[in-house]
């Protein structure tokens, strides 16, 4: 309390005239706050309010400079070629160079009061300095929060921490090594991006992410993911995506009993397999596998066939056909099994783009057939060899495996 009453009475009762402290070449190298409270010979500690002020002075080299700066409403400015003092709202407004600081018991009463522009006061519960300029109070507050002039703040009040607030919602950074955590005091749970071109696309969530809609993901498990429809209206159903148990494997489970996935149109595995796996491991698989042909330029070939196309121990469900590249000569082309020349096709054109498909076979015997043996696929010319003609052929077959478990 005596401490107190001293720095109460050493405020109300404090005058000095800076210019005569200020050096020219101290300005210059932004040691004003040094050069008043040293050059008066004050103890940091006897100069609180003192250090508030000129924590926040910005020095210009001249007058003119000075007025043509247009800074944040608040700013303290100070011409060094005339040794004079400025606040700035929307405007430049020279400041006294005597500073006589007003204390306040209150913060609420010192933000109440109405003295004469230049006034600098100091509310002993808040630890806050203000001055007044253009009938309005601004915070020097090189302590912990700075006041925009259209109200928003940044507080670096807690240490470690940025809070950034405006509207009556604040946004706190939290910087730890290597992270920072963003979160809200205020409930604040929205964010509106607009076109964000990242360097590193990445976005970091701890434990999950809510969406606008009220859905869910989320990755409690390292490698598994969860997706949450908690944003419908009634089923609010779940999927997981485990990543990480298998080697080179999805796995797609329910935490809440989905049975079934419907697609809207179609499903493409780029020529891959689709494989439906027991629990026990067996596998049965459908494949689309597709070869394109080449008969030679003139003299041509009678025939070619494919190498490896369809597999031993498979069900052969149909075959389809493209003429990639037209040809020439032969009046048409047979596709079949090497026994049968034409079971697939018969007289198939030569003209570019040509297609020929599944019901286009000879007989029903060609498809659905099983054989234990690896099959090919055989154009060939009809009446004569065919010169350049290219046929992409696309084979779809089943496959079966048996169980790798007991």
């Amino acid at each position: 309390m005596r401490f107190r009453s001293f720095l109460v009475a050493l405020l109300t009762s404090l005058t000095f005239t800076p210019a005569y402290a200020v050096t020219t070449q101290a300005v210059k190298q932004g040691r004003i706050q040094y050069a008043l409270t040293q050059g008066a010979h004050m103890a940091p500690s006897q100069a609180k309010v003192l250090q508030d002020v000129l924590a926040q002075v910005r020095p210009y080299d001249t007058v003119a400079e000075l007025l043509a700066a247009t800074p944040t409403a608040g700013t303290i400015g100070y011409a060094i070629d005339s040794s004079t003092f400025y606040l700035y709202d929307t405007a430049w407004h020279v400041w006294s160079a005597v500073i006589t600081p007003t204390v306040y018991t209150l913060d609420t009463t010192l933000l109440s009061a109405s003295p004469a522009d230049g006034t600098v006061a100091y509310s002993q519960d808040a630890d806050k300095t203000h001055f007044r300029t253009n009938g309005t109070w601004y915070p020097i507050l090189g302590q912990y929060i700075l006041t925009m002039g259209n109200a928003g703040t940044l507080s670096n009040a807690t240490d470690g921490a940025w809070i950034m607030g405006e509207g009556g919602e604040d946004l706190k950074f939290a910087f730890t090594t290597d992270a920072v955590t963003l979160s809200s005091s205020t409930g604040l749970n929205s964010f509106s991006f607009g076109t964000i071109v990242p360097t590193v696309p990445s976005l970091t969530s701890s434990g999950s992410l809510t969406l606008a809609s009220g859905d869910v993901l989320s990755d409690g498990t390292a490698g598994k993911f969860t997706l949450t429809g908690t944003g419908g209206a009634t089923n609010k159903e779940a999927l997981s995506l485990d990543m990480e148990t298998v080697a080179n494997t999805v796995t797609l489970s329910s935490t809440t009993g989905v049975t079934r996935v419907d697609g809207t149109s179609s499903i493409d595995f780029a020529g891959k397999a689709f494989v439906v796996e027991t629990a026990k491991g067996a596998q049965h698989s459908i494949v689309q596998a597709t070869q394109s042909i080449t008969f030679p330029g003139t003299p041509g070939a009678a025939s070619e066939i494919t190498s490896g196309l369809i597999p031993a121990g498979s069900t052969l469900e149909g075959t389809s056909y493209r003429v990639t590249t037209a040809g020439t000569n032969c009046a048409s082309w047979n596709a079949g099994d090497g026994s049968t020349a034409d079971l697939y096709v018969a007289a198939g054109a030569v003209t570019l783009h040509t297609t020929k498909k599944m019901s286009d076979a000879k007989n029903t015997t060609a498809y659905p057939t099983f054989s234990p043996s690896a099959r090919e696929v055989t154009i060939t010319g009809v009446s004569a060899n065919c010169f350049g003609l290219v046929v992409a052929i696309t084979a779809t077959y089943r496959t079966n495996s048996a169980a790798t478990a007991d």
